[in-house]
């Protein structure tokens, strides 16, 4: 995989959000393979014990936040929550991300890093997530 068909995917995957796909489309347009992203969705390979969240071991974890009138949960917050999580830090992912499919927060669990950021930008922040498609920047 290029980063020109990282940052082309990540373009397109911002531009059409499909909120109960984003992850498989987000893991996807890093070269994550087709096979990998089947058992994930059948459960096979998502190790998160919260409803609607994708854990994948040594990759990333991944809280999608719905709206709630009686709960104002950012994705920093979602964040901070998974940093704590030690089930989640057991699986050793390397990526901690939430979004509410407004803005996303991602932690960089080995380089201790933050990003927040506007969904629509997605692509621009391509450099922060090299790691899933296995190179470093």
């Amino acid at each position: 995989m290029t980063l020109s068909e990282i940052i082309a995917n990540l373009t397109k995957l911002s531009a059409a959000i499909q909120p109960d796909e984003f992850i498989y489309d987000f893991l996807t347009a890093f070269g994550t393979p087709k096979a990998t992203i089947s058992r994930l969705k059948s459960g096979d390979l998502n190790l998160a014990k919260k409803d609607g969240c994708t854990l994948l071991k040594a990759k990333v974890y991944f809280e999608p936040l719905q709206p709630d009138l009686l709960q104002s949960y950012t994705p920093v917050e979602a964040i901070e929550s998974a940093k704590r999580n030690r089930q989640i830090l057991r699986n050793k992912p390397r990526f901690l991300i939430a979004t509410d499919f407004q803005s996303v927060a991602a932690f960089d669990v080995k380089k201790n890093a933050t990003e927040v950021f506007p969904i629509a930008e997605l692509h621009d922040h391509f450099g922060f997530f090299l790691p899933l498609a296995g190179m470093e920047r």
